[in-house]
């Protein structure tokens, strides 16, 4: 499970030509097949399919994406198969999936915060990936769902990831468990 926000980095990095990003008026509206995650990209996303295996079982993963000239935008909102597992902590999943994150595109945390979204546990983080983009993601974990929401905006610096664009598409996102 730990590798699976990072898969849209491997699959999708080579998307759209699409050279400016709109203003998030014009941002196309998309819902993830499983209808847990509605959000907006700056235009029509690429998305793909992938079966997972995971220690829950198995599971298709739905990753979207949009690439821009500097900036690339992906999410995914991944049902686990089975029951919720009350018996671990929410930092601890979370911690789990940040440092699994990091570690799937060889990268290191450089900052993370808890956060909450509509009521939803979650962290943001920064990786920084050596010769590489530098990561913004937002991951929720729906615990009685059971599901996780990956967000992410890459770009060559941190500034780039933090700008309007960035930030429109991040607080676009509605979860619906």
């Amino acid at each position: 499970m730990r590798h699976l926000i990072w898969l849209p980095v491997l699959l999708l990095l080579a998307g759209c030509d699409v050279n400016r990003v709109p203003p998030a008026s014009e941002w196309q509206s998309f819902t993830t097949s499983n209808g847990l995650l509605t959000l907006k990209f700056p235009g029509e996303p690429r998305v793909i399919e992938k079966p997972l295996s995971l220690p829950q079982g198995e599971v298709t993963g739905e990753f979207v994406a949009w690439e821009g000239k500097k900036l690339v935008f992906m999410a995914n909102a991944l049902k686990l198969p089975g029951e919720a597992d009350d018996t671990v902590e929410t930092a601890e999943v979370l911690d789990q999936m940040a440092n699994g994150a990091a570690g799937a595109v060889n990268g290191r945390i450089a900052e993370q915060t808890d956060v909450t979204i509509d009521g939803i546990p979650g962290r943001e983080l920064y990786v920084e990936v050596p010769d590489g983009p530098v990561v913004r993601a937002r991951i929720l974990l729906l615990r009685d769902v059971p599901a996780i929401v990956s967000l992410q905006v890459l770009a060559a610096t941190r500034a780039e990831t933090n700008g309007q664009a960035g930030n429109d598409f991040l607080d676009n996102a509605v979860v619906t468990p």
